[in-house]
């Protein structure tokens, strides 16, 4: 079918739409392309007698059937075969190679990018007229700009175009442009047009704020998403479309802010659109769409966590190990924007601002965290030389942010800590492993006076240990230097543990130091760390002045005597229980002046009852010892014995049960005993307890030595006779 020229179109639709009342004029440009989308469409649609294609298509109206028809290129339609009259010229036809699908792609990019001027206009027309029924003259007269005619300046009055305009808005309500945003499942309409406002807008203003178009485009792009008229798979390429126009519609002049604050701008209302939408149907989770707004997300070029919390907010944590890979993209973003940090505090923010994102969404307790948080460890490593990149910035803000993970614990850490050490140019400094155990602490438990604790890692990392250990012992969270000893060992820096053990002698009672140098002269500084954490326990949860009364000493002393070839000489020494003759002071007798060679005499030191307390722990330890032979046990709790009768003092009763124990491991292996050592501890026994006491244990281990007798004469015969 025959159509008229596009000069009578225009002119016949110009006198429907323009009667001469009316100040209103649409340029031929854009009624000649709503013409000629009005005809392609009838074209389409029409259909002379059956509605399945084939040889019976047409029927009806031509009459007849055909079998088979050739088209070579001929404008008009192709003869019979049997109509030789008609044939084209087979001679001048060559074979060619059927088109690939990638070189049809690339032609239908190309045709969608020569879209005429005029389809733009059409669509800007169309989307903001039905959305914003205030602003039909502004889009006319956007158009009519586009075009490059101009503008009548008379107000818009009634007629046919405000009754036009009241039909297209009751159209809109009814039934949304879905067709009118979305072109084949891709949204080129609305790229066009968005980059066509938001370009006009950059280059007259510098601000998001002051551009008007800019909150145009967005709240039309919310409504369209919130309505379900936007596929999710044109969601990810319209984003894309736009964020690179942007990139390359604007000049190298242009802060680079105020395109990211527009992209920021447009992603969320993305995502304000889209999670609208799933809040009125709850069962409706869009997951090819959310991938392509995460990811889309992790191109931006600034500071995106907070838009980043907001996507991550909307997506249900059911479906969140279907978005790993979008997260991951994210937290590579958000690692290589940490090199933008000005200083150290900016850098602390950020990693607990992620983090507290990935812990309130339940990132950090999903089953393949780990798996993640592997992958990109990697990719930092991968960044170890680069020339662009600040890997140690880079490395200490992502173990910040694993410090940081509630679901991570302390070895977790110092794997990853040892996994991005592997290149040895970059060795983690004193300085980042305190700030790292501090910011784990500070996450998994009360860490009281914070302030006080990072003020004390302004220190060298000569002597930082030793200042940091000072620091959590004065803070009474002595737990923490063990907690931290743990930490090095993990690291395999166990001879950095010393300085802690150093750090903590220097603050703690003078005997408890005596244990800690004899410790750390064995070359065990973590049995000194685990003295002093289960000394500040005992503080903590006991009287300070009862703890060598309590059966934390007694815990204590074990955890030293228990190690291989462990010196119980040198314990005794520690404790300073000497049994050399004791030092005495000299009471004269006679007048006051005190005459020189007169005779006094001379009373010893009485011990206090924390030293034997301490003699007490020493002999019972040193009686249960398994790696001491029963003699040599029996001379090191003679030794306590002879220091408490050399003060004048009484044998406690523990040190008493402690010899009794060593004595009687002779007749509980069945033998008679020594008599020389039962006879002394009868005497120890009759001096401290009474003879009535002495006379029943006595009669107890006769009883005993006889039925050792009697079963030694049953096993051997007359032998012991």
């Amino acid at each position: 079918m025959a159509f008229p020229p596009t000069s009578q179109c225009c002119r016949a639709v110009r006198r429907h739409l323009r009667p001469q009342y009316d100040s209103i004029w649409i340029p031929d440009s854009l009624l000649a392309t709503a013409f000629e989308r009005y005809c392609a469409t009838s074209r389409t649609a029409a259909r002379y007698g059956s509605s399945l294609p084939g040889p019976m298509e047409n029927r009806r109206r031509l009459g007849k059937r055909h079998m088979g028809e050739l088209n070579f290129g001929q404008t008009h339609p192709s003869a019979p075969l049997w109509q030789l009259e008609n044939l084209v010229d087979l001679t001048q036809w060559q074979w060619k190679s059927p088109t690939s699908p990638d070189t049809r792609a690339r032609d239908r990019e190309k045709h969608a990018q020569k879209r005429t001027l005029g389809h733009r206009a059409l669509d800007l027309f169309h989307g903001l007229l039905l959305h914003n029924p205030r602003s039909s003259a502004d889009v006319i007269r956007r158009s009519q700009e586009l075009d490059g005619t101009s503008v009548s300046q008379e107000p818009v009055s009634g007629g046919v175009v405000g009754a036009q305009q009241a039909v297209s808005l009751d159209r809109s309500r009814e039934a949304p442009a879905k067709a009118l945003w979305v072109v084949n499942g891709f949204p080129l309409d609305f790229v066009d047009t968005g980059l066509e406002l938001l370009l006009a807008d950059l280059s007259t203003s510098s601000s998001v704020e002051t551009m008007p178009n800019v909150t145009r485009v967005c709240v039309s792009w919310q409504r369209l998403l919130a309505g379900g008229h936007v596929s999710g798979k044109a969601i990810c390429p319209t984003l894309k479309g736009i964020r690179e126009g942007l990139d390359m519609g604007t000049s190298a002049a242009k802060p680079n802010l105020t395109i990211e604050n527009l992209k920021m701008r447009l992603f969320e209302a993305t995502i304000d659109g889209l999670s609208s939408r799933e809040r009125e149907d709850p069962t409706h989770f869009d997951n090819y769409a959310w991938t392509g707004i995460l990811h889309e997300l992790s191109q931006l070029r600034m500071n995106n966590i907070r838009v980043f919390a907001r996507a991550m907010e909307c997506i249900p944590r059911k479906h969140l190990e279907t978005q790993l890979p979008g997260i991951s993209a994210n937290l590579d973003t958000y690692l290589r924007g940490l090199e933008r940090a000005t200083d150290d505090s900016s850098l602390v923010r950020q990693s607990t601002k992620m983090a507290e994102v990935l812990k309130r969404t339940g990132v950090s307790d999903l089953p393949d965290l780990p798996d993640l948080l592997s992958a990109i460890g990697q990719q930092v490593l991968s960044y170890a030389g680069s020339d662009h990149l600040d890997y140690p910035r880079l490395r200490f803000g992502w173990l910040l942010l694993v410090a940081k993970l509630p679901s991570r614990g302390k070895e977790h850490l110092a794997q990853v800590c040892v996994t991005l050490e592997a290149d040895p140019r970059y060795r983690l400094t004193k300085t980042e492993i305190c700030r790292l155990f501090l910011a784990y602490i500070h996450t998994h438990t009360p860490l009281r006076k914070a302030a006080f604790l990072y003020n004390r890692l302004h220190d060298g990392d000569a002597t930082i240990y030793r200042s940091l250990s000072i620091g959590f012992w004065g803070s009474d969270q002595s737990h923490h230097v063990r907690s931290f000893a743990e930490f090095l060992i993990h690291l395999g820096r166990e001879h950095d543990i010393i300085e802690l053990a150093k750090g903590v002698r220097n603050v703690v009672p003078t005997d408890l130091a005596l244990l800690a140098n004899l410790a750390i002269g064995m070359g065990k500084p973590f049995l000194a760390i685990k003295f002093f954490s289960i000394y500040g326990y005992s503080k903590r949860h006991t009287d300070p002045q009862g703890f060598w009364r309590s059966s934390y000493a007694t815990r204590a002393i074990t955890s030293l005597a228990n190690t291989h070839a462990f010196d119980y000489e040198k314990l005794l020494v520690a404790l300073k229980i000497c049994p050399s003759p004791p030092t005495r002071r000299r009471v004269r007798t006679g007048d006051s002046r005190g005459e020189a060679g007169s005779r006094g005499r001379r009373q010893p030191y009485i011990l206090r009852q924390e030293q034997i307390l301490k003699t007490a722990k020493a002999a019972m330890i040193m009686a249960r010892a398994p790696n001491l032979t029963n003699r040599n046990a029996f001379a090191l709790l003679s030794k306590c014995v002879r220091y408490l009768r050399g003060h004048n003092s009484v044998i406690h009763p523990v040190v008493l049960r402690s010899l009794l124990h060593n004595i009687t491991r002779d007749l509980a292996e069945g033998r008679p005993g020594k008599t020389a050592r039962l006879r002394w501890f009868l005497y120890l026994l009759r001096k401290e307890a009474g003879t009535d006491e002495m006379l029943r244990t006595g009669l107890a281990l006769r009883r005993w030595r006889t039925f050792n007798f009697y079963l030694a004469r049953q096993g051997h015969g007359h032998e012991g006779r």
